[in-house]
């Protein structure tokens, strides 16, 4: 079953420069950044993962999540998994 991931995402306390790092980390993991009407959302990413059990890939995106971070803060994230595309208004 494909899984589509939805994480709305906070890196409390980090400097703008490292908030651009984090993004470019979640970017080369495959994270997609959701923009509306050319708008950028910055806090809300998607990904879609292939045969994965919603439990799995709330797991892998936790620690993707977690290791983007890198250590400069604990991210704040609530996760969303489901067998559809997030619709995007």
């Amino acid at each position: 079953m494909d899984c589509h991931v939805t994480v709305s995402a906070e890196f409390p306390e980090v400097e703008k420069e490292q908030l651009s790092a984090i993004y470019a980390g979640l970017a080369r993991r495959g994270w997609e950044k959701i923009m509306t009407m050319g708008r950028d959302v910055s806090t809300v990413w998607h990904i879609e993962y292939d045969d994965l059990t919603p439990k799995r890939a709330i797991t892998k995106a936790n620690l993707a999540f977690t290791r983007c971070a890198g250590g400069l803060c604990k991210p704040k994230f609530v996760i969303s998994v489901s067998d559809e595309r997030p619709v995007r208004g």
